[in-house]
């Protein structure tokens, strides 16, 4: 019986499975133009491939593996049950409607999708919630704002109210003054009149 296969697009997924073998991500030597990697290969310790294959990093190995929209082939066991090295780059076209072996790898891959877009959810989340409370931030000031603007006011009101009551006291007292002071000089014109009536008899 034939070992089962996964497919898979997961770049975790990738790695754990090729260094746990001893793997590391290659090119072939003559497909490289301009310091770039070319066809890419995974290479092992001991194999024949030491000539024509020139070692790169992940990062190289899956900016080309995404440009190219390919998947990694790959079985855990040999039929045998032995640790299986087998291993191949495909098409990602053979990941829908499950292809080969794909059930596994596209589960993994989906959920890889699932987390990226609920870590992006959750940034939309705390973004909204920023705005959000910078909003009602922004609101608790212009009432604060609008506060300290009316109780202003209404101090201004209170002592422009006390200062007009202090001027029509000032104005009362004015007023009294010179009513008394009309009061003594007409009392002094009558008895200045009654004075001059007795000197005439």
């Amino acid at each position: 019986m034939k070992s089962p296969s996964h497919i898979t697009t997961d770049h975790d997924e990738i790695r754990e499975w090729v260094e746990a073998r001893g793997g590391c991500p290659a090119t072939v030597k003559r497909s490289t133009r301009g310091g770039s990697a070319g066809i890419l290969r995974i290479d092992y310790p001991g194999f024949s491939g030491k000539q024509s294959l020139a070692p790169i990093s992940w990062d190289e190995f899956f900016e080309k593996f995404d440009a190219n929209d390919l998947a990694f082939l790959y079985q855990e066991s040999t039929v045998g049950g032995d640790e299986s090295r087998f291993s191949k780059l495909v098409s990602r076209d053979q990941m829908k409607g499950g292809g080969r072996g794909g059930g596994a790898g596209g589960r993994r891959a989906a959920g890889s999708r699932k987390r990226a877009s609920g870590a992006a959810g959750g940034r939309k989340k705390k973004a909204a919630a920023s705005r959000t409370a910078a909003k009602t931030s922004g609101s608790k000031k212009r009432a604060a704002g609008a506060t300290r603007t009316a109780g202003k006011r209404t101090a201004q009101a209170r002592s422009t109210a006390k200062k007009g009551a202090a001027k029509k006291a000032t104005a009362k007292k004015t007023t009294a003054k010179k009513s008394t002071a009309k009061r003594g000089t007409a009392k002094k014109a009558s008895a200045k009149r009654g004075a001059a009536k007795r000197r005439g008899r």
